[in-house]
């Protein structure tokens, strides 16, 4: 949806749509000016149809991205959960297992970046995990996800715990995807799809009333629904296209003033927008969350650098009081860590692959 400045972007061959009906109007019989008329309708029609591919190919391997961090958090659950039992086993025989402590904080600090998660020391050395609320990792034992299809959109998974409970996951790069998957994604879909339907319905509900050069009448001038599936009417030629509001009217192009007028028509957001607008307010909205990601992964960089530097201050000092400080600061860490990730992913989602719709 960014890459609106170039030839081959959406926008442009919206003008030469509106430009190629205003030529048509000024001269309703010229055949060639007919041909080219159908040829930019069908470059716009492509260019959708493009964009709505691209969009629901990204949604299916943020799907699959979905499925694979799950399988991630749960065996980092396992891992937590073994080495939670080696660390127990270790400090009732009066020994200190820095390591597996260390093996352990790397893997909290894993999970907090894919999920948010949230530890809580308990008294015998284990660690307790979790996430929005609900427990993964208690002792030796695991609560772990699942996916299972959406039940309103099978083609797309919800992430669930083990007692079928649906995940919200507070932060984290699950949280970034979720979000990508189903508000960054299907809202462009969806804004995608609107501007589609109302440039078919706009556009034929005009050219139904019309006449061709042949007299042929109550055609339409697209065919679909959508932006997947916008095309020319496939049963129309160039004499078809209705330029005239009466028969065998050869010089008459009301019905294409009408088509070029809708350039300016606000029939789209109950009619606050005209057609190019409504577009346009798309981009916009998509530049918007790009900002904010932005904006927001910068200042909770800085508050992880922060905190990762407090945390690596107090490593390896025995004393109560900076043991307490190292488990605020490992809390804290993992609360900038889990938010970053969630925008870094949404950053790199919407930058990198985004701007590659309508190249």
């Amino acid at each position: 949806m960014l890459a609106e400045t170039t030839e081959d972007g959406l926008l442009p061959k919206l003008d030469q749509f509106w430009a190629g009906w205003q030529k048509l109007a000024a001269d309703p019989t010229n055949a060639s000016l007919r041909v080219v008329l159908l040829d930019d309708t069908a470059s716009l029609a492509n260019a959708l149809n493009r964009r709505a591919t691209q969009i629901t190919q990204l949604r299916a391997e943020q799907n699959l991205v979905v499925t694979d961090q799950v399988n991630n958090i749960n065996a980092l659950a396992d891992q937590i959960a073994q080495l939670n039992a080696e660390i127990s086993r270790v400090l009732s025989i009066g020994e200190q297992p820095n390591d597996l402590m260390d093996k352990r904080d790397l893997a909290l600090d894993q999970l907090a970046e894919l999920t948010g998660a949230v530890s809580f020391n308990q008294k015998n050395g284990e660690i307790m995990v979790s996430v929005g609320g609900h427990v993964l990792v208690m002792g030796h034992d695991t609560f772990k996800l699942h996916t299972q299809p959406n039940a309103a959109d099978s083609s797309v998974v919800d992430v669930y715990w083990s007692d079928d409970q649906k995940l919200n996951p507070p932060g984290g790069k699950l949280k970034g995807t979720l979000e990508v998957r189903d508000k960054v994604l299907a809202d462009q879909l969806a804004g995608l799809n609107t501007f589609a339907n109302g440039i078919i319905h706009q556009v034929n509900a005009i050219h139904r009333t019309g006449f061709g050069l042949n007299n042929a009448t109550g055609v339409d001038f697209f065919s679909g629904t959508n932006a997947s599936d916008i095309a020319v009417n496939p049963l129309l030629d160039h004499a078809s296209i209705a330029a005239s509001s009466g028969a065998s009217q050869a010089g008459n192009s009301d019905i294409a003033l009408q088509i070029t007028n809708l350039k300016t028509v606000r029939g789209m957001k109950a009619g606050t927008a005209t057609l190019n607008e409504f577009y346009n307010s798309q981009v916009t909205e998509l530049g918007v969350v790009t900002k904010r990601a932005a904006d927001n992964a910068y200042q909770h960089g800085l508050v992880s650098k922060a905190l990762s530097d407090q945390r690596e201050s107090v490593v390896g000092v025995s004393l109560d009081e900076e043991a307490a400080d190292m488990a605020k600061a490992q809390k804290a860490y993992q609360a900038a860590a889990r938010v970053l990730t969630a925008y870094d992913d949404l950053l790199d989602l919407v930058i990198n692959r985004m701007g590659l719709v309508g190249r």
